[in-house]
C-alpha cells in the first residue's frame, strides 16, 4: 500500500489549492440576510432589476447577479470589472459570459480567476491555449481538466513538468487513448493507477500496464 502515500499527498495538495476557488464560487460567507440576493439570482428577475443590482453596495448581491443563469453578456462584461474577487469569480464561471470577457478575465492577476476561466466549458480554444502556458500550475491543471481541449493541448499538457497537470490529463474523459498509453509508460506510479481506474480506457491499454509489470505492490 506504499503507492497510497503519493495518492494522499496529491489529493491534499489539490484540495488545499482548489479550496479557495470553491469558496469564491460558492460564496461560503454570503450574507443571507439581504432579501435582494435571492431576487438577484432568480432567472425570472427583470433585466432592469438585474441592471440595478449590478450597482448594489452589497457585494453578495452583485455576486448573485453575476451567477444568474439568465443574465446578459453585456451585464457580465460590466461586472467583470468589479473590485470584488468573488464577483469576478462568478462572472468567469457563468455560461453566458462572452468570449471577449473571458479573454479579459484570463489575464487577471489572481490565479483563481484564470483557473475558473480555464475550467469554463464555453472558453474558446484560443483562450485555453494561452492558459495552458500559464506560469501557475493550477491554471494549467484547470485547462487539463477541461473536456474541450484539443488533441494538441492534451498532448502538450501530458508533458507538463507538474505531475498534477499530468494527473488531470489522465483523469480527463476526452484524453485520446494514444496519450493515455504514453502516460502509462512515462508517468509515475499513481498516474498509471489512475489510468487503470479510468472507465473509458480500452482494456488493451489496461492489460499492457498490468503485463508490463510497472506497478508496485
Amino acid at each position: 500500500f506504499m503507492w497510497l502515500i503519493p495518492l494522499v499527498r496529491k489529493f491534499l495538495i489539490k484540495y488545499k489549492k482548489y479550496n479557495k476557488v470553491n469558496g469564491l464560487l460558492k460564496g461560503t460567507t454570503m450574507d443571507s440576510t439581504d432579501t435582494n440576493i435571492e431576487l438577484a439570482k432568480d432567472p425570472k428577475t427583470s433585466i432592469d432589476e438585474l441592471q440595478a443590482f449590478t450597482l448594489n453596495e452589497n457585494v453578495w448581491v452583485r455576486k448573485a447577479v453575476a451567477s444568474n443563469t439568465a443574465i446578459s453578456s453585456e451585464l457580465l462584461e460590466k461586472l467583470s470589472h468589479d473590485k470584488s474577487l468573488d464577483v469576478k469569480a462568478s462572472v468567469a464561471n457563468n455560461k453566458n459570459t462572452s468570449s471577449k470577457t473571458l479573454e479579459l478575465l484570463a489575464g487577471d492577476k489572481d490565479y483563481c480567476i484564470r483557473l475558473i476561466v480555464a475550467k469554463n466549458l464555453n472558453a474558446p480554444l484560443a483562450i485555453l491555449e494561452n492558459l495552458a502556458k500559464d506560469k501557475d500550475e493550477d491554471v494549467r491543471r484547470g485547462v487539463a481538466e477541461n473536456v474541450n481541449c484539443s488533441e494538441e493541448l492534451f498532448e502538450a499538457l501530458s508533458e507538463d513538468e507538474d505531475e498534477n497537470v499530468q494527473l488531470a490529463i489522465a483523469e480527463n474523459i476526452n484524453t485520446p487513448y494514444e496519450i493515455l498509453e504514453k502516460l502509462a509508460k512515462d508517468g509515475d506510479q499513481f498516474i498509471r493507477r489512475v489510468i487503470l481506474m479510468h472507465e473509458y480506457v480500452p482494456e488493451n491499454i489496461k492489460l499492457n500496464i498490468k503485463r508490463d509489470g510497472i506497478l508496485d505492490k
